[in-house]
């Protein structure tokens, strides 16, 4: 399949599974993954890379590696973007002494290290579908309420435009169990979410909060935080096309 940064993946495959992107039914990019287990500290690596074909009709490709301890605190992430003569990395590197993530950005022209702060409990933000939920598993949720997380989420692409900043994200169960889908003729089980940003202050009355539409809704497997399905508000959705559960009974 795709390469690992880490040249062999740590641990046991334990999954393995593609997604779809769609924009108003048309397949516009492909994501294939595998995930690893460790079966010594129970860490959990991600393995994935996304195809894309641009409007100039090069292919977009990323590469990223992204590894989480037991608790599902990112201990190291690595995004690497290829298109045409372009090539662009980021990696992220937690040092759980200092509570400090290191932060690298380096292009064929530039390159930039930071030391960023961050939360005892938090998630990192990249482009694949995978790993975008990983941070439920971080803490035990509240099914009866809105639950709060906070994402490391970095807006450098082709050039680099700034330091990566936390964002809130505020979750919300809206499936009290698991129910039935069907996708590509097979059912699959998995709870329903709505992921929404940070609530806003009115500014015509302070004291009222402007609760902002879902950014996401999603349906969520019971494997490791790997979502089924992914629908934003302008249109997209990111649909599991295949998923094998290679874990012995």
């Amino acid at each position: 399949m795709m390469n690992s940064a880490f040249g062999k993946p740590r641990g046991v495959k334990v999954y393995r599974g593609a997604y779809e992107y769609l924009k108003n039914d048309n397949i516009y990019a492909e994501e294939n993954f595998e995930v690893f287990r460790d079966p010594n500290d129970m860490g959990v690596h991600f393995v994935a890379q996304q195809m894309a074909r641009v409007s100039t009709g090069e292919i977009l490709r990323i590469n990223m590696d992204y590894v989480v301890n037991k608790e599902f605190i990112p201990q190291f992430v690595s995004i690497e973007k290829i298109l045409g003569k372009d090539h662009v990395k980021e990696l992220y590197a937690f040092d759980k002494k200092s509570n400090v993530v290191l932060y690298e950005y380096e292009s064929k022209t530039f390159r930039k290290q930071e030391e960023l702060i961050v939360t005892p409990k938090f998630h990192i933000t990249t482009p694949l579908a995978c790993t975008s939920c990983l941070f439920i598993k971080s803490k035990k949720e509240d099914p009866t309420s809105k639950n709060i997380y906070l994402t490391l989420k970095s807006y450098n692409n082709w050039n680099y435009i700034d330091t990566p900043e936390m964002q809130v994200l505020t979750l919300q169960r809206m499936s009290t169990v698991s129910e039935n889908i069907k996708i590509s003729g097979n059912t699959v089980s998995g709870l329903r979410y709505n992921i929404f940003e940070e609530e806003q202050e009115d500014v015509n009355n302070p004291k009222k909060k402007i609760i902002n539409p879902p950014v996401i809704k999603m349906t969520l497997s019971k494997y490791s935080a790997i979502p089924y399905i992914l629908q934003t508000n302008d249109g997209i959705k990111i649909q599991v096309k295949y998923f094998n559960d290679l874990e012995p009974d």
